[in-house]
């Protein structure tokens, strides 16, 4: 019996169409059987009407070898497949987009385990000579405690000593990799730390770009980043993120470049904290650590921030072409995926492993009531502000044309 379920579920671009279409069955996954059912829905859905024109998935490791077997339709140096010919659509591109919220927590998770301490953490990242450490936050938030009013009022000790649900947690990593944070370390003129801050200025301004949920939000929280896409040329701080990445990956691989572990006093972290003592990386355990890999961010990480921005570039450009008014950056994730697998999960009593027989009936019984369902405002996936108007207006009546009964016959 199948263990596991696959859902494929269709998002509207420019309108609120969330719907679940197909669902499989499986035990053991394998990249060529995800990519016949794929493209069935894929040419189920063109054939329906409905133009296909991204695949969004995370970063596991059977989403990203099924989008290795794709012959790449924009060949880049890097070698990333990012886009392929839609087999259903000759004259149509498909764009491969790996989900923003994932990578930002697989970013984090990479700086997290970047410490000078004396326990033997599994990176020790490094960019112009200069740690790139979770040290510079731990210190800062050590120093903010004692103080009344905080610039970094964001940090709390789920972000800084984080547990196995706090690491799930999107909120919590996007609280450290944010702008306050960056500007109240820059602040503290730290030796070394610059390098640090400008990580984390880099991943706060990247993530912004792809994390529009709406038209008024940058007016609203006053970040120009967070704007609907409405012209061809807003791509200058996602190129610019590629350039910081592709010169920290030579000069890691840099044989010559001085690689020093000594640390000041100042910034060693007592390894008999308890709140110190779980550290380890939710990474892919494959990967093979080496000096030049430990200095930089994961190669998973890597991959899936170079799929998502090269692809989303032309992705927009071709929607805007196409008539589109405006492109909201988080209509490419997969939110809606997991509010939907919340539902599941919490209609049948809280129970965080539903069999597939309770999956299945769960999503027929989600897609027949609709956006009338359970509504989860928030959670590990972005905040559902949409509103659903109810009332009880008693519907238009049919007028009943009587036919007198000497003319029935």
């Amino acid at each position: 019996m199948a263990s596991k379920i696959m859902v494929y579920m269709i998002k509207g671009v420019s309108s609120g169409i969330k719907e679940v279409v197909a669902t499989f069955g499986c035990n053991n996954l394998s990249a060529n059987q995800m990519k016949v059912w794929t493209w069935r829905v894929i040419g189920a859905l063109e054939r329906s009407g409905i133009a296909v024109i991204a695949f969004v998935s995370d970063g596991c490791s059977i989403n990203r070898a099924f989008i290795k077997k794709h012959k790449p339709a924009t060949v880049h140096p890097s070698g990333v497949i990012f886009d392929t010919w839609n087999k259903c659509a000759r004259d149509r591109k498909l764009f491969f987009i790996s989900d923003v919220p994932h990578l930002l927590k697989t970013t984090r998770n990479c700086f997290l385990n970047s410490r000078w301490d004396k326990l033997k953490s599994r990176r020790k990242m490094m960019k112009n000579g200069k740690r790139i450490s979770w040290d510079f936050i731990i210190k800062l938030y050590n120093q903010a405690q004692k103080k009344t009013l905080r610039k970094s009022y964001k940090l709390n000790a789920m972000n800084i000593y984080p547990d196995s649900y706090a690491r799930m947690k999107v909120k919590y990593a996007a609280q450290v990799m944010s702008a306050t944070v960056c500007k109240d370390l820059r602040s503290q003129g730290w030796c070394n730390a610059s390098e640090t801050a400008l990580f984390i200025e880099k991943v706060n301004d990247w993530f912004d770009c792809l994390n529009g949920a709406h038209t008024s939000i940058a007016q609203k929280k006053k970040n120009p980043n967070l704007a609907p896409y409405t012209i061809y040329h807003r791509f200058g701080l996602l190129e610019d993120f590629l350039n910081y990445l592709d010169t920290w990956q030579d000069e890691a691989a840099n044989p010559n470049q001085s690689y020093s572990s000594n640390v000041d006093d100042s910034m060693v972290v007592d390894a008999d904290n308890p709140g110190d003592a779980d550290i380890s990386e939710i990474e892919d355990p494959s990967e093979e650590v080496t000096k030049a890999s430990s200095r930089q961010l994961s190669s998973q990480t890597l991959e899936g921030i170079r799929i998502t921005t090269l692809a989303f570039k032309p992705l927009v450009q071709f929607l805007l072409a196409e008539g589109t008014k405006f492109i909201n950056a988080r209509v490419f994730s997969q939110d809606p995926l997991e509010q939907q697998f919340s539902k599941i999960r919490a209609g049948h009593g809280g129970s965080s492993n539903p069999n597939l027989h309770q999956g299945l009936r769960k999503i027929k019984g989600l897609g027949e009531l609709g956006e009338l369902g359970m509504r989860k405002r928030k959670g590990n996936a972005g905040e559902d502000n949409s509103e659903i108007k109810v009332t009880n207006e008693p519907l238009l009546k049919r007028k009943c044309n009587r036919i007198p009964k000497f003319l029935q016959d």
